[in-house]
This record gives structure tokens, sequence and C-alpha cells, in this order.
């Protein structure tokens, strides 16, 4: 996208806010998921988002992040990646994390291991 097309643009040119929007939005299109390209992505998108605006995250806070855990195949679930980089910038915030969900099929803790969360939060 090019600069001035754009009103939503912000820096980086690929990270896109609908700001005075009531719901905070951010899109990033990503191709690389190592970690540390990864959480600066996903610091962008937050950022982008203007979520501390909306939600202030204090210290002490304590937050529920709730990735999509479908069944025990990576690809019906949130990847394991982005859950961890989203807990480490909450975190990076101050506040605490919680990670939850009720799988379709299994339970949490055995889908969860099953697709790597467990030792991506790690």
């Amino acid at each position: 996208m090019k600069k001035g097309k754009n009103p939503l643009a912000h820096e980086p040119q690929n990270v896109q806010s609908a700001a005075c929007n009531p719901f905070p939005v951010a899109l990033l299109r990503h191709d690389a998921y190592t970690a540390p390209a990864l959480r600066t992505a996903v610091g962008q998108v937050m950022d982008a988002a203007c979520l501390t605006e909306y939600y202030p995250l204090r210290p002490g806070a304590r937050v529920l992040v709730k990735p999509n855990l479908l069944m025990a195949k990576h690809l019906a679930c949130t990847s394991s990646e982005v859950v961890a980089a989203v807990c480490a910038w909450i975190m990076d915030h101050g506040a605490k994390v919680r990670v939850a969900d009720s799988p379709g099929f299994g339970r949490a803790v055995t889908v969860a291991r099953a697709v790597g969360l467990e030792a991506a939060l790690r």
C-alpha cells in the first residue's frame, strides 16, 4: 500500500488501523514466523490498534487470552507463536496473563500440548 493512499495506514506502512472505531482493529501482513520477528510484528499490530487506550493495562491487571483451540491439529488452532507473542506484549505492559479456551474436541490442556502452545508459553 502506498503512503498517502490510505488514511488509516500507520508506520510501518503495512500496518493498518481503524482510528475512531469503537472496537480496536489492526491488520498486518507478515510472513516470518520466527519468534523475534513475530513478536515485533504482534507488538506493532497491538500498538496500531491502540489497545491500551481502550483497555488500560496497569501493573497487576489480569488479562485472559483466548486463542482458538478447536482440536489437536496445528491448522485448526491459533498459532502458538502468535499466542506467545500476544502474551509477551501484554506482560510487557505489566499485566498478568492467563490463556484459556474450551476446545470443540478434546481437553484444552491436551490440545494446547499437541499444537505446541504449552511449550511456546514457557
